[in-house]
């Protein structure tokens, strides 16, 4: 943990993150080798005494730890080995769900995931936490991004995410959040009228059961292909400017509540040779050769400063969803990257060399 995220092992709250992602890991371990629930849940079992184990992640306090940010046993000098128990605490329940109500008197429920979902999250929110992260805030924060990269942003896992963070204490509850896929629409074409059809759209929400409704302008034709998911099957024949949007609308029911919630895109088009150079932001300090690529090519920057190099490089397309992302600790300005998984299409690359992102236009052609 403290090389992989430079955590520190010190009695604050990143120390506690770095003793907590231990524990998961043991748990994993352990998990793996098909040991029983009871030892799967339990640090250091059988080598204390009186004590039947060092830390339980089903139930901290039975040992003096903590379930809840700074509730009941929490040290507020800073113990990390006590206050870990926060992050495994949260990591048994995004894998075995669970409904109670914490030390803060917040009620929640919650479907786990498994361990294996939970494990794959949890190793990812590591590969994006900050370097030397400080606290449980950017923890949850970072596996909320982890999680949306791997399953999407209006996924029932980030759901699950967020309610086992709001289970021990931190952030908001997650029920009944939903978004589409994409979030808008931006269609990179020198002829306004050159659009391309069929569009899918999907609406994430939780839970499972809930009743979609669908809100889309004349202006388009679709078809609807599932409860969540519909095609736009031909558009407008006249421009739409990033200022002066269409709007598609989905509403979610949940039979449960009663509740309804509603989410919204907007979809527009952008010259390529255009404001939408403006719109993401692409930047003439990185050099993507050769661009277009048939899948690998190299990405520079072109500083002349000599402290300057690539320590993380990130990958959208051009809906915005994330596709690539990597860490560098070779201190070089110009880093080899493959692709040949990815179909055809136009992806922005963002870099970081720490000190400020910087982004560029790539274009794969197969």
């Amino acid at each position: 943990n403290q090389s992989t995220s430079q955590l520190p092992g010190t009695n604050t709250e990143g120390g506690a993150l770095n003793e907590g992602f231990s524990d998961i890991w043991g748990a994993c371990v352990e998990a793996w080798v098909g040991r029983p629930a009871n030892q799967i849940w339990q640090i250091g079992e059988g080598v204390t005494w009186p004590q039947s184990a060092l830390r339980s992640l089903i139930n901290p306090n039975d040992f003096g730890n903590p379930d809840t940010y700074e509730g009941t046993n929490w040290s507020f000098t800073g113990q990390r080995h006590n206050n870990s128990t926060v992050l495994s605490h949260w990591f048994y329940r995004l894998s075995e769900g669970g409904s109670g109500t914490n030390d803060l008197g917040n009620a929640f429920n919650l479907n786990g995931l498994g361990i294996n979902t939970a494990a794959r999250i949890a190793q990812l929110t590591q590969l994006f936490l900050p370097a030397g992260a400080g606290n449980y805030a950017i923890a949850r924060a970072t596996s909320i991004q982890a999680a949306s990269s791997l399953y999407g942003a209006g996924s029932c896992e980030v759901a699950a995410v967020k309610e086992a963070w709001y289970a021990v204490g931190i952030g908001q509850s997650s029920h009944e959040e939903i978004s589409l896929t994409p979030q808008y629409m931006v269609t990179c074409y020198d002829d306004y009228y050159n659009l391309e059809y069929p569009r899918p759209i999907e609406v994430q929400y939780c839970p499972a059961n809930g009743v979609v409704t669908w809100d889309i302008p004349g202006d388009f034709t679709y078809t609807i292909v599932s409860n969540n998911r519909i095609e736009l099957l031909s558009g407008p024949t006249y421009p739409i400017s990033q200022y002066n949007p269409l709007w598609i609308s989905a509403s979610v029911f949940n039979p449960s509540t009663g509740n309804t919630a509603t989410t919204h895109i907007n979809f527009w088009t952008q010259s390529c040779y255009g404001s939408y150079y403006k719109l993401t932001g692409l930047s003439k300090e990185i050099n993507i050769s050769p661009n277009p690529s048939t899948g690998q090519f190299n990405i520079s920057l072109t500083s002349k400063i000599k402290d300057v190099s690539i320590k993380e490089i990130r990958i959208k397309n051009k809906m915005g969803t994330p596709i690539y992302f990597q860490k560098f600790s070779n201190n070089q300005k110009t880093q080899n990257i493959n692709l040949h998984n990815q179909p055809t299409d136009i992806y922005i690359v963002e870099i970081f060399d720490g000190k400020t992102w910087k982004a560029e236009k790539l274009i794969l052609q197969k």
